[in-house]
């Protein structure tokens, strides 16, 4: 039974940290009312850091000796600057800071649970320039800054002496971070305290075992000590497991070669340069170019299964895309298939870095782009083509390809009006029309984008180990909802709202004005399976440390399902993809040796769908059947049926004056419709125009049509067709009760 709570909270957190403390100090007084909460002295003016509070805390508790006391030791991120080149430095000098604070407090403390917790706030840092928004990318170093020092310190913490050196003492780091958003609104504030206290509460208790639930921070479960789980977590009776430790052997990738013979034997270009798009072979392309997120930038498709912080890490030269590391045998990449066609193949990016990096060349992706990004970065390709000396931009035919939107889905929670289907796509065909404007003899590759749901399976089994709070920063709108809520069915609805959006633009034909020039909807992404190992876990050897970002396993595999795709005839395409049944690379075929456009296809565009017709009758059907009156008058107000109502009335603003209803253009925009208005308007029968004089439950109707505007009359009349007081016609003439005056304010 613990009766201290000290919670050692560096002076940059105190308001936060303290709130937080406040409501873990609630959580233990329910199983012991005497816990007494005891904060380090705050009042001092000058920053002090982790070793100088200890020393405070410990001298404030040099007389106890017999009470348990729990300590909460914060670990302050923000005071780090996540790309500093420094930034494994100031890890390290951080680190040796709660090391050395840890060996204060077990020197001089008795009966004593430390709890370490790595804090940070959602807000950036002034100290750190680099950080100064808060796209993908920026939330992506952030996020490895986090699990870089988390990871230190578990290191530090796995130390026997911590936990087997005395029964007295012992010092654990909690799993996850706590991160604070930055938010004014007191409301928001209390609910957000009361969400990472319970965060931490979680964390002192012995882990449950099983499946591990994706976050609903919607709803608050405070989850209780269990006969079997009955302790506060130590080292000793809550042994963690490292990620590596956790995950099963087996995901390790079986070939370690990416490599892929290609066995077409027809891989000659045409015998002229051809004029026509509809008319190129594999062997014509001369120029690869792409743009994109970070799944083209390819963050950490080299990285090692153990080493998160690689995800950081932009493999250019896998990219799946536009990489041209290797050769064919070794690395499967769009452009090295095309370099077995055309040795002679420009524009593939090499190495490593970002999209300034001059081995990038035509790659300019950039990790954490959305839809918002891409016109800029379509912009730089264009530049480089036409200034390349390498590159005869008018006459060299060049391959595109454009695979974007999966950060807008991402982030599509957090403003579904910016991030809305129409939105992204209208962004994303801003950017195709420059290119059809402005780019000659080019193909480009629209792919679709992928289903990223599945990916939640990676989070729900404890044994993968992966770390779900590190992408839960990353790809919020993703994980954070709970199996079958409605905020789950939303982000089903809006990927797939995005892909069907993407068809409908391409299926439009607006890239098809000129035979040098085509946008090809490539679809094999859009029902993605994840790959389930023997055992029926997900195999998390197709993905990179993160287990959001592809590994270059992944990549081989979206390499080969898009050439495919690429000789696949529109409107045949191969749209459902199981990785783990692997692909084979397809070949031209004699009889039509071409990358497969519309035009050679045979396919027609659909065009956009037909404008629904006007509605000319805005009645309904009449189905209640007990229309009778009350038997007497009722003396109730609580006790009168639709047919007991005699006379309607209604006061309000133009929206009871039927203020432009029924007009068809803006001369009769302020015409007061007045018989058609939804709450008092009489003009001719239910069958034809509906309003408010008519159902028994008048205030359900009332509000239902508030949102509709255009309703509900004669359904009292109905019940009772003596009923008097609703207005008909146009204008002032034959208002009766309807005293709504146009313009009209609460005043």
């Amino acid at each position: 039974m613990l009766t201290n709570t000290r919670p050692l909270i560096p002076i940059l957190f105190s308001d936060e940290a303290s709130r937080v403390v406040k409501r873990v100090a609630e959580l233990l007084s329910m199983f012991n009312p005497e816990v007494i909460t005891q904060h380090v002295d705050q009042t001092s003016q000058q920053p002090r850091n982790l070793l100088e509070e200890a020393e405070e805390l410990s001298l404030s508790l040099s007389n106890q000796v017999t009470d348990w006391n729990l300590v909460l030791l914060f670990v302050p991120a923000d005071s780090l600057c996540a790309c500093s080149p420094h930034v494994a430095a100031d890890v390290k000098a951080v680190v040796q800071e709660v090391k050395a604070a840890l060996l204060l407090l077990e020197k001089r403390l008795y009966h004593t649970l430390v709890h370490v917790v790595v804090w940070s706030t959602k807000h950036l840092q002034d100290n750190c320039e680099c950080m100064s928004d808060e796209s993908i990318s920026q939330r992506l170093h952030k996020a490895t800054l986090l699990k870089t020092l988390q990871d230190s310190l578990g290191h530090v913490l796995e130390n026997p002496k911590w936990h087997n050196k005395r029964e007295d003492f012992t010092a654990v780091l909690q799993s996850t971070p706590v991160i604070l958003e930055s938010i004014s609104e007191f409301e928001k504030k209390v609910s957000e305290s009361n969400q990472l206290a319970i965060q931490l509460w979680t964390n002192l208790l012995q882990p449950s075992t099983g499946e591990a639930e994706v976050m609903d921070t919607s709803i608050f479960t405070i989850p209780c000590p269990t006969q079997e789980r009955p302790f506060l977590r130590t080292q000793n009776n809550s042994p963690t497991e490292t990620e590596g430790k956790v995950y099963s052997k087996s995901s390790t990738l079986i070939d370690p070669v990416m490599g892929t013979e290609i066995l077409c034997t027809n891989r000659s270009s045409s015998p002229t340069t051809p004029t026509s798009v509809h008319e190129l072979r594999p062997g014509d392309i001369k120029v690869v170019a792409a743009v994109g997120d970070s799944l083209t930038a390819a963050n950490g498709v080299g990285a090692k299964a153990d080493n998160l912080l690689l995800v950081l890490t932009e493999y250019r030269g896998l990219s799946w895309s536009i990489g041209g590391d290797g050769n064919i045998t070794t690395v499967t990449t769009l452009p090295n298939i095309l370099r077995e066609f055309n040795s002679n193949l420009t524009g593939f990016s090499e190495g490593k870095g970002d999209e300034n990096s001059p081995t990038a060349f035509l790659n300019q992706a950039v990790a954490g782009a959305k839809s918002s990004d891409i016109v800029q970065q379509v912009r730089v390709v264009v530049d480089k083509m036409k200034n390349d000396p390498g590159i005869d931009f008018h006459n060299d035919w060049k391959v595109i390809t454009m695979f974007i939107g999966a950060n807008d889905l991402c982030d599509f929670c957090t403003d579904s009006v910016f991030f809305s289907p129409s939105n992204v796509v209208s962004r994303i065909s801003q950017a195709l029309d420059i290119l059809h404007k402005e780019v000659p003899r080019a193909i480009v590759n629209l792919i679709e984008l992928l289903n990223i749901v599945p990916l939640r399976d990676l989070h729900k089994d404890k044994s993968l180990g992966c770390p779900t709070w590190f992408v839960s920063i990353v790809c919020p709108c993703l994980l954070k909802p709970k199996d079958g809520s409605s905020e789950l069915k939303k982000v089903n609805e809006f990927n797939e709202a995005y892909q069907l959006a993407m068809r409908e633009l391409i299926d439009s034909g607006r890239y098809d004005t000129h035979d040098n020039f085509t946008v090809v909807l490539q679809p094999f992404l859009r029902e993605m399976y994840l790959p389930k190992l023997e055992d029926g876990r997900p195999d998390r050897s197709y993905f990179s440390p993160d287990c959001f970002h592809p590994s270059q396993r992944a990549h081989t595999l979206m390499a080969k399902g898009l050439w495919n795709n690429m000789l696949e005839p529109v409107g045949n395409k191969t749209f459902r993809q199981d990785f783990s049944a692997g692909i084979d690379l397809k070949c031209p075929s004699e009889t039509n040796p071409f990358f497969r456009t519309a035009a050679n296809s045979d396919y027609v565009y659909p065009g956009p769908p037909p404008t629904p017709a006007p509605i000319k009758n805005w009645g309904r059907d009449f189905s209640c059947v007990n229309t009778a009156p009350s038997n007497s008058v009722p003396t109730s107000a609580h006790r009168i049926r639709p047919a007991d109502i005699k006379i309607v009335a209604a006061v309000g603003d133009s929206l009871t004056t039927g203020f432009g209803a029924k007009a068809k253009n803006l001369l009769q925009l302020r015409t007061e419709y007045t018989g058609v208005s939804w709450s008092i308007g009489g003009d001719k029968t239910l069958e034809t125009v509906t309003t408010l004089p008519s159902k028994s439950q008048a205030l359900s109707v009332l509000c239902c049509q508030i949102i509709h505007i255009n309703s509900t009359r004669w359904q009292i009349r109905a019940f009772n067709p003596e009923i008097k007081g609703f207005s008909k016609g146009v204008g002032k003439r034959q208002t009766a009760f309807n005293m709504a005056v146009s313009g009209a304010k609460i005043a």
